[in-house]
């Protein structure tokens, strides 16, 4: 429980990303997508109907996955270069020029994640994928449905999602709180009737 992140501590640590990683950050966010999905994402993957949609899927499973390009989503697009063809990358600063330069880069930004984190924010946890843990319990808190989460994130299995998906405890007390009114006006019912 103690590890969901509240949206002041996304902020904050989006502030103390190295500026040359904070998109790519702020796309995780906003669309749960995993690190390879957003570094990977070519002009093709962007549909001209609004949506994001990998050719390739969900970069862990495959699976096809999709989001809704929003407001916030839109700003990032229009600071990105253009125009770009078809093939093209959305964040080319991260591609190096064979595949031990690329991991290299990518273990830069995903340390300069974990700095932002724990060094900077002074969060006793946080890593690139939190971006992601964080869309799946707002997306969750914001009454989104389990399955619904589970499409969006590209999961085989929902037990997956759940894992993801944690609940705050002001939820859970807001269940007992809704069980305590229920049971109270069911009896409040039954002594008024006799």
């Amino acid at each position: 429980m103690d590890h969901v992140l509240e949206e002041e501590e996304v902020l904050k640590v989006l502030e103390l990303v190295p500026e040359k990683y904070r998109d790519v950050c702020k796309v995780s966010v906003l669309t749960g997508f995993r690190l390879g999905n957003v570094i990977e994402m070519r002009k093709k993957d962007v549909q001209a109907t609004g949506w994001i949609k990998p050719v390739n899927g969900q970069a862990k499973t495959g699976l096809p996955i999709e989001v809704k390009i929003g407001k916030e989503l839109s700003k990032i697009f229009s600071r990105l270069p253009s125009p770009l063809r078809d093939d093209d990358f959305y964040f080319p600063h991260l591609q190096g020029s064979d595949a031990t330069e690329t991991k290299k880069i990518r273990r830069a930004l995903t340390k300069a994640v974990w700095r932002a984190f724990r060094d900077k924010a002074k969060l006793s946890y946080g890593s690139f994928t939190h971006f992601r843990h964080f869309h799946a319990c707002s997306a969750l808190d914001s009454g989104h449905s389990i399955e619904e989460i589970q499409a969006q994130l590209g999961h085989k299995n929902i037990s997956q999602t759940q894992v993801y998906a944690r609940v705050k405890r002001e939820k859970l007390a807001k269940i007992t709180e809704s069980i305590d009114t229920n049971l109270t006006q069911i009896g409040k019912q039954k002594i008024d009737a006799l």
